[in-house]
């Protein structure tokens, strides 16, 4: 057959290198022949004076970056050659003998392989597990998110209503709150206006105490008989004794009220 060598062989990957040895395509030493290659790859890594193309130039470097990277300084200002057809600028000239190092005796064919099977043996398995682990991860906090959301659509309720509870909107915390002690003088009047009503229960409650634990000075809720007696007092004025008169005028100063801070 005229066109027997664009059949394609059937190769298997792991085994591309060892084949093309064993057909005598590439060097069996080709690796161990390598030693200026890879110096020169290690020094054109960094000081390509093109921005732009430095960028292209990362690890792994390859035979196909190198033609491509010549090609573009050879376009370049960094181009220019001398009579003899050498390249004047050190970094293109380094390039160009990468270039000429790759294809002494097909070593880029070897090293390609030797790329191919790194990549399918190693980088690739590698790279699924991380997608593995990755779209694990991404889908744990999909959970996540979703059980935060419904937290807060829950928090936001309590919040409300623990709010609701204590007469504020819980727009603005702080200033609701001091608003709310400047209601408690004015309850404690209605509260300790009320108190009156409980002499008689208090009384029975007392009589009922000193008759139970027999004794006869016994004196209950000492407290709430002093309020009952003198109105809205203060905790200090309880605690001082009780008044010379027997009367005490105590008005709330409401306006100390926004002096008041809560912390």
């Amino acid at each position: 057959m005229a066109n027997e060598h664009l059949i394609p062989i059937d190769i298997k990957d792991v085994k591309l290198l060892e084949w093309l040895v064993d057909r005598n395509i590439v060097n069996r030493l080709w690796n161990e022949q390598c030693g200026e290659l890879r110096d020169l790859l290690k020094e054109v890594e960094n000081g390509c004076p093109i921005s732009e193309l430095s960028q292209k130039i990362k690890p792994p470097l390859h035979y196909n970056l190198a033609k491509e990277v010549l090609h573009e300084l050879d376009q370049s200002p960094y181009g220019s050659k001398n009579l003899i057809g050498s390249y004047t600028h050190d970094y293109t000239a380094k390039w160009a003998r990468i270039v000429k190092l790759f294809e002494r005796e097909q070593t880029f064919l070897a090293d390609s392989a030797r790329i191919i099977i790194q990549n399918v043996k190693y980088d690739i398995p590698l790279l699924r597990k991380q997608i593995a682990r990755a779209t694990q991860i991404k889908q744990d906090s999909i959970k996540k998110q979703t059980e935060c959301n419904k937290n807060i659509s829950k928090y936001q309720l309590k919040y409300k209503e623990r709010c609701s509870e204590m007469g504020i909107g819980g727009h603005h915390i702080r200033s609701e709150l001091e608003n709310l002690v400047q209601d408690l003088p004015i309850l404690m009047i209605k509260i300790s206006n009320q108190l009156p009503t409980l002499t008689d229960t208090l009384n029975y409650y007392q009589e009922f105490a000193r008759f139970l634990i027999d004794n006869p000075e016994l004196e209950v809720c000492p407290m709430l008989l002093y309020v009952i007696k003198f109105g809205n007092v203060s905790v200090k004025q309880w605690q001082s004794g009780p008044l010379q008169n027997g009367k005490l005028e105590y008005e709330p100063d409401l306006c100390c009220i926004d002096r008041i801070e809560i912390k």
